[in-house]
Formats: structure tokens, C-alpha cells, sequence
């Protein structure tokens, strides 16, 4: 319960982000005035004025940001459809079109602006070795999971871990239940049916990448192969405790 609180309160944030944004860019373009958006809970809601519409000129204008909001929706950084809602008007009951965005990850959406840079504040050499498939989704992932993956690659980590990572070393205690393999980035999910809200179970982030099975309305959250449970990847927690253990072993400590 307390994972799904917190992601809920990240998409309500998400969507006062939205809504300050697109507000900012309508009153740059003289176009505030003609517009509405609406923030209800985690959702925004852009359509046009029914007092005030815009001309055809300015509607051409709100067109390109729309078209610019729709290619950051296939980047993850929301969900957009088009939908229509009821109003009265002049005493008559109405359907206007709209613009609905949900399910913000604000992270995604400043990538889209070009606020932010998956790699800015990583070492080049550290970012070539993170493996390709982390990269591409690196703004998903929360900042304590980046830190974690940042600590697992470094040269010196590749170097030492990767020649650790053996049964001989940990046994089956540290073995992922999806590879049956030690693994090279340690983490676990989220269960809210345990005391931490944390699983019992190891896997590398790889694999959890991996798992195919997905919700059916909303293709970003993943399925637990345990509990069975939703989550999305920046609920996914890194195992601190495991990393050590194999740095440790690396360095011939333990």
C-alpha cells in the first residue's frame, strides 16, 4: 500500500508539473487566454476555451506543442489520449473535445525538454559500461537505484566483481530465482506483504528488464514472477548490503 501511496503522490506532482508547463508555453505563445487546463488528481486535462476559442492561426500554433507532447508520450514521459468531456454552456449541456495526460514521470517529461541528461552526471567511462538496456530507461530508475548501478559498474567494481560472482563464493543464498546466477547489478522488488515492503528475493536488474509480462493498460508496469504484484522500475530496490558483500569478497576481505 505504501509503495502504490507514493507512487500515486509522484504522478500527482507529475501532473502540477505539466500543468506548469503547459501554461508557461501558452501564455509565450498569446494563447492562454483561449485555452483551459485542468488538473484533476494525477490527470490533465488541455482543451479549448468555449468563451474564448482560438482562430484557426493560433490553433495551428497549440497544434505543434500537442504534436510535441504526443512524441514525449511515446517516450514514457506520460500517457495521452484523446478523450471528451461535459460542461454546460450558455445553459446547454455540451461534449468538448480534449487532450487528457496521465501517469506523468516527470523525469521522462525534463528529458523531453531537454532539462536533463541521462548520462550528465555520470563519468563517461562508467556510463560505456552500463549496460545498453539501463541506459535507454536510465531517467526511470529512482537516483538511489542510479547511485547503485553507478557503484556496480565502475571499472574498478567490473573488474573485481565480475570474477567473483560464483557459487563457490556465495552458494545458493545469492542466486536470482529467474537466471539461478549471482547477480551483477544486486536488487529486489517491492512486497507490500512484508514487514520492509521489501521481497526476500535477489535478482540482477537485468533480468527484472527482462520480464515481459506486463500490465494490460499500462505496458510500463511490470509483473512480479513471485508475488505476482505490479511494479514500476523505479520502485525496483537496490541491495546495498549484497554489493558490499561482493566488493568485499573482490577484494579478498571476506
Amino acid at each position: 500500500m505504501q509503495m502504490r501511496s507514493e507512487r500515486g503522490e509522484k504522478e500527482r506532482q507529475g501532473a502540477k508539473f505539466v500543468e506548469l508547463v503547459t501554461n508557461k508555453i501558452l501564455e509565450a505563445m498569446n494563447c492562454a487566454q483561449h485555452y483551459r487546463v485542468m488538473r484533476s488528481g494525477s490527470d490533465i486535462i488541455i482543451r479549448e476555451s468555449t468563451q474564448n476559442p482560438p482562430i484557426e492561426r493560433r490553433k495551428a500554433r497549440v497544434e505543434l506543442v500537442f504534436a510535441f507532447f504526443r512524441k514525449a508520450a511515446e517516450k514514457g514521459a506520460f500517457e495521452l489520449k484523446n478523450a471528451v468531456i461535459k460542461a454546460e454552456v450558455d445553459g446547454e449541456k455540451v461534449r468538448i473535445p480534449c487532450i487528457k495526460i496521465s501517469h506523468v514521470n516527470i523525469a521522462k517529461f525534463a528529458q523531453a525538454l531537454g532539462l536533463t541528461s541521462g548520462s550528465a552526471k555520470v563519468d563517461e567511462k562508467i556510463w560505456n559500461v552500463i549496460p545498453e538496456e539501463i541506459r535507454l530507461r536510465w531517467d526511470r530508475f529512482s537516483s538511489k537505484m542510479q547511485e547503485h548501478i553507478v557503484q556496480c559498474c565502475t571499472p574498478h567494481a567490473d573488474a573485481g566483481l565480475l570474477q567473483t560472482l560464483n557459487t563457490a563464493i556465495f552458494g545458493d543464498s545469492m542466486r536470482s530465482p529467474i537466471g539461478f546466477s549471482v547477480p551483477k547489478i544486486p536488487v529486489r522488488l517491492p512486497n507490500s506483504r512484508l514487514e520492509g515492503g521489501v521481497g526476500n528475493e535477489l535478482y540482477d536488474l537485468t533480468e527484472i528488464l527482462a520480464i515481459r509480462e506486463r500490465h494490460p493498460q499500462r505496458p510500463e508496469l511490470r509483473r512480479d514472477p513471485i508475488t505476482r504484484d505490479y511494479f514500476s522500475l523505479d520502485e525496483v530496490v537496490p541491495d546495498t548490503e549484497v554489493l558490499e558483500k561482493i566488493k568485499q569478497k573482490g577484494m579478498g576481505m571476506g
